[in-house]
């Protein structure tokens, strides 16, 4: 249904932040590259996924904006067992869409004992 003459078209919803915790950038469809970081992350090869993440964000053509990429590399990080690093890389993330999510990644991230 088109909207009446005169009425705007809502924006498309940008991709939601992925079960892992993943953020993807704010257009679809997500790039084959950012696929197989999130298939690496899943099967546990952090340091894969994170050099992917890397490249994504260096292509520079802003679908993987600086936020969002601090928090998948933060979570490559912690998945890697590298805490302190992840925690100080979420600690410089401002502006992120999911900015809750990175609040609630850093408490977990900073807590000895937690998951992640």
């Amino acid at each position: 249904m088109e909207p009446a003459p005169g009425r705007p078209h809502a924006p498309p919803k940008p991709p939601a932040l992925l079960p892992e915790g993943l953020a993807p950038g704010e257009d679809e469809p997500l790039p084959a590259e950012f696929g197989a970081a999130v298939a690496a992350f899943r099967a546990g090869r952090a340091a894969e996924a994170q050099k992917l993440f890397d490249a994504l964000e260096a292509r520079g053509d802003g679908w993987l904006l600086p936020p969002e990429a601090r928090l998948d590399r933060a979570l490559c990080l912690a998945g890697l067992g590298r805490r302190e690093e992840a925690r100080r890389m979420l600690l410089r993330t401002g502006d992120s869409r999911f900015q809750d999510h990175v609040d609630r990644t850093l408490e977990q991230v900073g807590t000895p004992g937690a998951k992640r």
